[in-house]
């Protein structure tokens, strides 16, 4: 399955308003190829809802893991600097350039004995020293996991147990289910949790490694193809039917780092939805497609921005379509593509173009700390369902209770 982007039909036309449109056209598909996956970090310093850019890798530093040095690879090496306690053993040490310099920390699991299978994650810089610095520690994750990230973060995998998937499950038989991302910030000097910049078909970079290395392995090459993921994008959040169908727009090539995507349906009263979508980590060889963002014409979220860290209530802007005085409704997702807050939007008695601003409550089920999330706000449908179209804005949730951060300094 190979896309195509679309040509104009007569490249020999004449007129200004021709030119404007190829002009824009092949600027538009320049910007989608630079980038690639975003990766993480804070939001794009551009207009709300613009998209977010790679994160650059200075120049001389490795990203992704790589081997320790000898006199460290051990895991024995580190029983005593780590101070194992009873029952527990180090698991793994990994090592990469993960403070953005070139000079490498390394990452030390230990893992708890018992069917909740914890594991605690400790990094250290300064690793060839009598006394290596630790510099982030996260503990307690049952049936815990954790790896350096092709873009040199620390990514954390765990069973989240108070969520609907583990709260009715024993220890033994927990599923992972909660994924974090964590990215050293020299401002503050330490590792600050981050969002990935996708939503579909995975909501994290751990998820997403996880994907592309069954993908790589021959396993669902569906998501090889731009096409393919966006429509079931679209189809997964709106609830379309069969006759959705996808357009290319923009990219969305085998040689290609980005790509638009238009997804229309035949189901009474919806609208063109547009797919922005960029491969995994700046991977054009065999890299997975990864949604970004869903937009609409005449639609829009101005507030939050994308990935910025959330806490609820949270309030909600931006533009829609009214009819009859009804707007849609806005949903706040959690870290299981669920819904954790809902509410109606409404303009009065009116119909056509309308601000709102409504302020939603969410609770999320994870512990102290963040996950990450989706702000979708669905427009509505003069036909009743499913949702006319929608827009979205890939954000971090915070708990209910902040978390303190255990061992996190420079």
């Amino acid at each position: 399955m190979n896309t195509r982007v679309l040509k104009a039909p007569c490249w020999l036309c004449t007129g200004t308003s021709l030119f404007l449109l190829l002009f824009t056209m092949l600027f538009s598909a320049c910007s989608l190829n630079a980038s690639g996956d975003s990766g993480s970090g804070s939001p794009p310093a551009s207009t709300p809802g613009a998209h977010a850019q790679q994160t650059p890798v200075p120049t001389g530093v490795a990203s992704g893991a790589e081997p320790c040095p000898d006199a460290v690879k051990d895991p024995a090496h580190w029983n005593t600097v780590v101070g194992l306690g009873t029952d527990q053993v180090v698991e793994q040490v990994l090592c990469g350039q993960l403070m953005g310099t070139d000079i490498p920390q390394a990452m030390v699991t230990v893992r708890h004995a018992g069917e909740s299978r914890i594991l605690d994650v400790h990094v250290y810089t300064k690793i060839s020293a009598a006394h290596p610095v630790p510099i982030f520690t996260r503990g307690g994750l049952l049936h815990g996991d954790a790896k350096i990230s092709g873009y040199s973060t620390i990514l954390t995998a765990e069973a989240e147990r108070q969520s609907p998937l583990n709260a009715q499950k024993s220890d033994a038989n927990l599923t992972q289910d909660l994924f974090c991302e964590f990215k050293w910030t020299a401002g503050p000097g330490r590792f600050v949790q981050v969002a990935f910049p996708g939503i579909y078909p995975d909501l994290t970079r751990y998820q997403a490694e996880a994907d592309q290395t069954r993908v790589t392995q021959g396993q669902e090459l569906w998501k090889s193809y731009a096409i393919a993921v966006a429509r079931a994008c679209v189809i997964a959040y709106l609830k379309w039917g069969p006759t959705t169908a996808a357009t290319p727009l923009i990219g969305g090539n085998d040689a290609d780092l980005g790509g638009l995507v238009q997804v229309s349906s035949q189901d009474a009263g919806t609208r063109p939805v547009k797919v922005t979508l960029r491969r995994l980590e700046g991977n054009a060889k065999n890299g997975i497609w990864i949604v970004q963002d869903l937009e609409t014409d005449g639609m829009s979220i101005t507030t939050p921005v994308p990935l910025t860290q959330l806490t609820s209530p949270v309030t909600i802007s931006g533009m829609g379509q009214a009819v009859a005085g009804r707007i849609g409704r806005v949903a706040v997702l959690d870290h299981l593509v669920t819904a954790a807050g809902e509410t109606a939007v409404i303009a009065g008695t009116g119909s056509g173009p309308a601000t709102f601003s409504v302020a939603a409550t969410y609770a999320t089920s994870g512990r102290a700390g963040a996950e990450e999330g989706i702000i979708v706000f669905y427009a509505v449908n003069e036909h009743g369902s499913p949702p006319a179209a929608a827009v979205t804005v890939k954000v971090l949730l915070s708990a209910q209770v902040e978390e303190v951060p255990q061992g996190n300094r420079a």
